[in-house]
């Protein structure tokens, strides 16, 4: 991940056992929660980083913080898909032109802000999941 974050503390049992699910064959969707100010984005990014050192996996993270709606979501989505795989996708994007998009290999698609959107974010990501699980693993809530 480009953007500079502060050092991991204390949470070292936390990465080594999330970065370990997300290596498993059959994990496709993990969440991370808790209260705001925790570390949830912190920890996102640091196995984003150990899951790209020890797999060559291509992180995609969408900042879903100024979201409030699903159609804003998908369309963060969509950019962050745009941007971090150089594709183009129509203004009107739906979930299936996304999950499209996305290169054959693994990829771990981070979404950050989650608590911002309720309406139908799990709906999304769920079908996001059936179009290409074994591309997208996995989610993580951060």
């Amino acid at each position: 991940m480009a953007r500079q974050l502060p050092p991991l503390v204390g949470r070292d049992t936390d990465l080594l056992t999330l970065t370990a699910q997300l290596c498993r064959s059959d994990t496709h969707l993990s969440t991370v929660t808790g209260p705001g100010g925790v570390g949830k984005s912190r920890l996102a990014a640091a196995v984003a980083d150990e899951m790209t050192r020890l797999n060559s996996v291509t992180v995609a993270v969408v900042d879903l913080h100024g979201a409030t709606t699903a159609e804003e979501a998908l369309r963060a989505i969509a950019d962050s898909v745009v941007d971090n795989f150089g594709c183009l996708i129509g203004e009107r994007a739906n979930v299936q032109e996304i999950a499209e998009k996305v290169p054959d290999g693994d990829v771990l698609l981070i979404l950050d802000g989650c608590e911002q959107v309720t309406e139908n974010l799990a709906l999304m990501v769920r079908e996001l999941l059936s179009w290409h699980n074994e591309v997208i693993s996995p989610t993580l809530k951060a």
